[in-house]
């Protein structure tokens, strides 16, 4: 919190973690976003999600999560979105935005114990700390950062 003490008490994640979870299916997926793949500090996240199985062979996921700031920042460590954050002074905002993934999954198939395929689906929707001004001090033009999405597809041999 001291600028002037020269120690960061920052928390970084070290890249040996995983972020990856299972619900109701075989498939791990990222537990805290296909899309925003989000770095574990100065974050909240509330997450909301279902998991069945369709058949013996076939799963479905679906995972629900809401990203909020501890504290007021310009940046977002995040593998998936490279948007600017909080850049109107007059509108700072903590609200991230939310994500909603699909996890769909086969095995066995063909009579091939092991071969399958899933695909992992996200969409990020960006909240209100992704503002800017695209006009000018007088004539501000208040736009939000585009929708992000992505989609995987993981053949199992």
């Amino acid at each position: 919190a001291d600028d002037t003490d020269n120690k960061n008490t920052q928390f970084r994640q070290t890249g040996l973690q995983s972020n990856e979870a299972r619900f109701g299916g075989l498939t791990q997926f990222k537990a805290y976003g296909e899309m925003l793949d989000p770095d574990l500090s100065n974050i909240k996240i509330v997450t909301a999600g279902i998991g069945f199985r369709m058949a013996s062979n076939a799963f479905l996921d679906l995972v629900y999560h809401r990203y909020g700031l501890d504290h007021f920042a310009n940046e977002f460590r995040s593998a998936g979105v490279t948007a600017e954050m909080n850049k109107v002074e007059t509108q700072l905002s903590k609200d991230v935005g939310s994500e909603i993934n699909l996890i769909v999954g086969f095995r066995n198939l063909f009579g091939f114990r092991r071969f399958g395929f899933e695909v992992r689906a996200g969409v990020f929707s960006p909240g209100d700390a992704f503002l800017r001004n695209d006009g000018d001090a007088v004539n501000p033009i208040i736009v939000r950062a585009d929708k992000a999405s992505s989609i995987l597809f993981v053949l199992i041999l």
